[in-house]
């Protein structure tokens, strides 16, 4: 099914995040509109993605993230760790989520 709202300015874009992951990089919605900016975020980031994905492109977009937050000289350590695997292969990867927070993540 098709939409259009507001948000992509009248264009139709394939309903649910795979279809608007598409018509952004297939540049249907402009990008500005779609960018979170990363390099506002106030400490250490933790990017954990599926090679495999089959629910969105979540090692490509990480891959983004990065570059975005390189450009931007981003101050507090970031990592982007891409596992082998479909969507939820994270599940049996949770250690390294307790790395980073136990090593970047200081308690109060």
């Amino acid at each position: 099914m098709l939409v259009g709202d507001n948000t992509n300015k009248g264009k139709t874009v394939e309903r649910g995040w795979p279809g608007i992951f598409k018509a952004v990089v297939n540049n249907q919605i402009d990008k500005n509109d779609a960018v979170i900016k990363v390099e506002h975020i106030n400490g250490p980031i933790l990017l954990i993605s599926a090679k495999n994905d089959s629910v969105w492109s979540s090692a490509y977009m990480a891959k983004k993230i990065i570059e975005r937050l390189d450009a931007k000289n981003f101050e507090y350590y970031y990592i982007h760790i891409s596992i082998i695997g479909d969507h939820g292969a994270l599940a049996g990867h949770l250690d390294m989520i307790y790395d980073f927070l136990n090593t970047h993540i200081k308690p109060k």
